[in-house]
């Protein structure tokens, strides 16, 4: 039977197998050794390998196939039409779950922080994930985001300054709902709780208000999202009862694989949903309008 340090010493030499393995890939990324696939993107050209890209996108693995109608599989050549600095961010990703992208990030954002200018540039990654079908690259860029949000708001309730400013999420907010479909919401609903969580944080910031109307379609997709921790009672889309559901006031609370999820209160059922596909009271559940609600109760509250 082998012993616990055995068993280490088998993990140790795994790990640095893994580390290897991705350090010879990454490397052959940068010399273009081996590379049997291009990726075209305006005046640049990357040389990357199909093993690497094809296994964890869907859009390659789609144009490559043997049998693919695009042109793509026969010559070896993918066009794309983005910012040629995106992609090849885009595809570092692929080769290292590490790379720092100390270079691109300040290239694209100069005006920003070093941390900020990193932080947006995952923005842009997740966009990138979503449009052309890396699920599993999407993931791991959304758990990157979720540990840096969950230190900043852990750093704003307890009082301390927090490297990334209002201006920087602001930012952030507006990349990702210019960027990726409605019908997304992972990182939606983690900006919406975030922005919940830290309200009274951002009305600190005068332009806080100005600054949010100018993302399209963002007060409603907020006040619609905060309805169902603000209503009393859910129905629960698995046992179709409805009951008394609690809003744990903690960041990570029902947050999990970067989805928010609610927890049913029947002992019999305790489902672990996604938010969205709870349903609220009917009573409760009004046609969201624009602009800050928090805003509008105050408004009509001093008019009172």
């Amino acid at each position: 039977m082998a012993s616990q340090s055995d068993h280490d010493v088998e993990m140790s030499e795994r790990i640095d197998l893994a580390k290897k393995l991705y350090a010879f890939a990454s490397e052959g990324f940068k010399s273009n050794q081996y590379s049997d696939l291009t990726i075209r993107c305006r005046d640049r050209e990357f040389y990357v390998h199909k093993v690497i890209v094809c296994s964890q996108c869907d859009f390659f693995a789609n144009a490559c196939k043997p049998d693919s109608p695009f042109i793509e599989a026969r010559t070896g050549v993918i066009t794309l039409d983005d910012d040629p600095l995106m992609i090849q961010t885009f595809l570092e990703w692929f080769y290292s779950d590490w790379y720092d992208f100390e270079d691109q990030s300040k290239r694209t954002f100069p005006n920003f922080s070093r941390k900020e200018a990193k932080f947006l540039l995952k923005a842009h990654l997740y966009a990138l994930a979503d449009k052309y079908q890396a699920s599993h690259i999407k993931i791991k860029v959304a758990r990157v985001i979720l540990a840096i949000l969950e230190d900043e708001s852990e750093g704003i309730s307890a009082g301390v300054r927090v490297p990334l400013s209002r201006r920087a999420i602001v930012a952030f907010a507006t990349i990702l709902f210019e960027s990726t479909p409605d019908s997304d919401r992972r990182l939606r609903n983690l900006v919406y709780l975030y922005t919940k969580v830290n309200f009274a944080w951002f009305m600190d910031w005068s332009d806080f208000d100005s600054e949010m109307d100018k993302i399209d379609g963002f007060w409603s997709g907020y006040a619609r999202f905060t309805t169902f921790f603000l209503s009393l009672s859910r129905t629960c889309p698995k046992c179709l009862r409805t009951g008394p559901t609690a809003f744990k006031d903690d960041f990570l609370g029902n947050f999990k694989n970067a989805h928010i999820v609610m927890e049913c209160p029947q002992d019999d059922c305790r489902a672990q949903l996604p938010v969205d596909e709870w349903v609220p009271r009917k009573e409760e559940a009004s046609e969201p309008q624009d602009g800050n609600p928090h805003k509008r109760r105050r408004s009509s509250s001093s008019c009172s």
